[in-house]
């Protein structure tokens, strides 16, 4: 069916519940309305079903992807997201609530958008002075961080590690030109996932070396490589580094969530229809998160978990209700799963019963890739229980980041997101090198569960394969904040300092953008680019701000320079166009009828 015989037919059909609305006054006005929507759903299946996307849009798509990656992983991918992208498009444009109410044949109560401020105020209304406490220091414990492993299934050394697609090392990638280009036993460089013996190696060093009490596991486990992917094989590298950390490390406490690599199509959850992820997901983790936990999981995919012997409440969080490339959430329009309606009542039992919590997750709220609406309520709950919330860890980004998330009324800073650098050699650079695995360690005082300091550890994978026949591979401190940084401690004030050193360009913003992508060579990583006001604005407003409104605020007209900024930090894509992607998100809405 053409675009323009649909096209007719939806606005016959409109003018037809415009005449009813207007000449049969015995019919009622939720009469009327039902007719309307169910025309509009019945167009919306007519275009659904036209496959506009793989006779228009689908090439168009192809080509613009040809422009930042090889020919086969556009095509794999588009397979793929295409008809996701359009069915949830298409559901978001013609929502038949959405189209009624804006020809206003139906009630506004069919289609209202979701007050936020009244939300916040609702949220903030019994809101304790502020209270948090002071680390004492007599004790520490350690806790280690990983994120974004990316295993590899298919690494193969000595094949090509130099090639010209989105992941190489694999047998597909051919044979390497020169021996440099071969593939190693550890790990390669930036075009390399790792194979599963480094993996290991990683979780027995932590074992051996840093003896932690407890392992923040933020997902993204199974590689990049999203068109090889099948619904059978997606949770197999999950289940494996499950067995390394309850082999090595059997007495600490172990927190998973999932990362949106670990969904099957890449990214794109799909709310209420996920069950079968969720119970495969349960038999790896359910030993390691407890009863109540694991029916949580099961049910809604998220959970909390209470450790006694800690006073401490684990929230793991499944951000994929946030993941702008999710693209089911096109067309939710509101809380998915109602997943920061359980978030409230889980901290304000946490409260009432006098618990610390630790949030974990995978895409940072505030990340240019996190639904504004989701963030900014995130952080109004962040905002009321300030007072418990002792960190919030996340991933997905794969650099070493920390984020200040402000006060409903901007005025304050109420808390510190810190992202983990990945493990996998991944940073989405175009300058070569030879590369590196990471995770972090922090130290957090024993009285009051605050977080006191943050390491990086990191190996270089060139070093470790030279000395392939001596040793195995070693991770080592390559920073830790405090010292790094010359803070007195991670207070919310010592942070806010921190980032005002920042925006005046001082010798920490510097060591802030090396240390960024784990001092790896970047194109923003030299004395020119520093130098630019926008650059230094730019690590700013990242640091200062915890949601992405406030983040194009704060840059301003500078966000328009970032136009011509090649590549910027996100993978090669500038920063603007994700403005564009979270305008086109909207805002939430809700209905009563």
């Amino acid at each position: 069916m053409g675009i323009i015989k649909l096209l007719v037919i939806f606005l016959v059909g409109i003018h037809i519940c415009l005449g009813s609305n207007v000449s049969e006054s015995n019919v009622s006005k939720e009469s009327v309305c039902k007719k309307c929507m169910d025309l509009i759903e019945g167009f919306e299946s007519s275009v659904l079903g036209a496959n506009l996307m793989g006779k228009y849009i689908e090439p168009v798509l192809l080509k613009l992807c040809n422009l930042y990656a090889d020919p086969e992983t556009c095509k794999g991918t588009l397979k793929l997201m295409a008809p996701l992208i359009y069915e949830n498009l298409i559901k978001k444009t013609l929502n038949p609530r959405k189209v009624c109410n804006s020809f206003f044949i139906c009630p506004k109560e069919y289609w209202m958008k979701d007050n936020f401020d009244e939300y916040a105020k609702k949220i903030l209304a019994d809101k304790p002075p502020k209270n948090i406490p002071v680390p004492k220091k007599h004790s520490i414990y350690k806790a280690v961080h990983f994120s974004d492993i990316h295993a590899d299934m298919d690494y193969l050394p000595g094949s090509n590690a130099n090639c010209n697609a989105f992941i190489c090392c694999h047998k597909e990638s051919g044979t390497p030109v020169t021996p440099k280009d071969a593939a190693k036993y550890w790990g390669s460089n930036e075009k390399c996932a790792v194979p599963y013996r480094t993996i290991e190696q990683a979780i027995k060093s932590v074992a051996d070396f840093v003896k932690p009490e407890l392992i923040i596991w933020t997902g993204d486990t199974a590689n990049q490589d999203m068109w090889e992917h099948k619904n059978e094989t997606q949770l197999i590298p999950t289940k494996i580094v499950t067995e390394y950390f309850t082999k090595y490390l059997p007495n600490s406490i172990i927190i998973p969530i999932f990362g949106n690599h670990d969904v099957f199509p890449n990214g794109n959850y799909k709310f209420h229809g996920m069950h079968w992820m969720h119970k495969e997901l349960v038999k790896y983790w359910g030993p390691l998160i407890g009863e109540e936990a694991k029916k949580e999981l099961e049910h809604q995919g998220f959970y909390s978990v209470y450790h006694k012997s800690y006073n401490l409440r684990f929230i793991a969080l499944n951000t994929e209700a946030c993941d702008a490339y999710n693209f089911n959430v096109l067309s939710i329009e509101k809380d998915p799963e109602e997943q920061l309606i359980w978030l409230h009542k889980t901290l304000l039992r946490a409260e009432m019963n006098k618990e610390d919590v630790i949030i974990i997750g995978h895409v940072p709220p505030g990340d240019d890739t996190c639904s504004e609406e989701w963030s900014k309520r995130y952080c109004v709950l962040v905002e009321r229980f300030q007072n418990i919330i002792r960190g919030q860890f996340f991933g997905h980004t794969h650099m070493s980041e920390v984020s200040l998330q402000k006060s409903y009324d901007k005025k304050d800073t109420i808390g510190l997101a810190v992202i983990t650098p990945s493990f996998t050699p991944s940073r989405a650079t175009k300058l070569s090198y030879d590369g590196a695995t990471d995770f972090s360690v922090y130290d957090f005082d024993r009285d009051t569960n605050s977080l006191t300091n943050i390491y990086i550890y990191r190996m270089l994978l060139s070093e470790a394969n030279s000395k392939l026949a001596t040793q195995p591979p070693l991770w080592s401190m390559l920073y830790d904040y405090l010292s790094e940084y010359d803070l007195k401690d991670l207070s919310l004030e010592s942070m806010v300092e921190f980032s005002n050193k920042l925006k005046k360009g001082s010798p920490y913003l510097k060591k802030y953008v090396n240390n960024y992508k784990v001092r790896l060579p970047w194109e923003w990583n030299n004395d020119k680019m520093i130098a630019k006001k926008h650059i230094a604005q730019f690590i700013f407003c990242q640091v200062s701000t915890g949601i992405y409104e406030d983040f194009a605020k704060c840059m301003g007209a500078n966000l328009l320079y970032m136009l011509f900024e090649k590549p910027s930090p996100q993978a090669g894509l500038p920063t603007t166009i994700f403005w564009i992607i979270q305008k086109a998100l909207g805002k939430w809405h809700q209905h009563s009828k």
